[in-house]
């Protein structure tokens, strides 16, 4: 649908910026615009020639929003120390989220780790890629 209905468009967009960059002084105040669709136009293509690029962003625009938020929160954070572990913090959870995790079951797994004195030297072990894995590793041991 892509490649019958929008490609078409897109090309007659990608003529009129032809034409336009052909046709204008440089002191036009969109020669800056132009130039910006021209220089995009081979990853702009990709959502036409690959259908797993996503032709705009607002999956991503809504996933960075909390981090946003975030960010203005970490103003009343009570100390630049407390804004950085909550910025850590944060980073943690967007990544288990990406990993598919429940953000839920896997703070509390960590924590009761850390609580009961898990070494630092083995904190990486911690993280959601590798936390995921080891849940995997074990209901398969299950299982068999």
């Amino acid at each position: 649908m892509r490649q019958e209905k929008s490609l078409p468009l897109l090309d007659k967009f990608n003529q009129w910026v032809d034409d336009f960059l052909r046709n204008v002084s440089p002191s036009n105040p969109l020669i800056n615009a132009a130039t910006y669709a021209k220089n995009q136009r081979p990853f702009i293509n990709r959502c036409f020639t690959d259908g797993r690029f996503e032709i705009d962003n607002g999956r991503v625009e809504r996933e960075i929003r909390e981090p946003a938020i975030g960010r203005k929160n970490y103003l009343f954070a009570g100390s630049s120390v407390g804004a950085s572990s909550l910025a850590a913090a944060y980073t943690v959870v967007q990544s288990a989220r990406k990993c598919g995790i429940n953000v839920r079951d896997y703070l509390i797994d960590i924590l009761t780790r850390l609580d009961n004195g898990w070494p630092a030297k083995k904190l990486t072990e911690l993280l959601p890629d590798k936390w995921v894995r080891e849940r995997s590793l074990i209901a398969t041991a299950i299982i068999d």
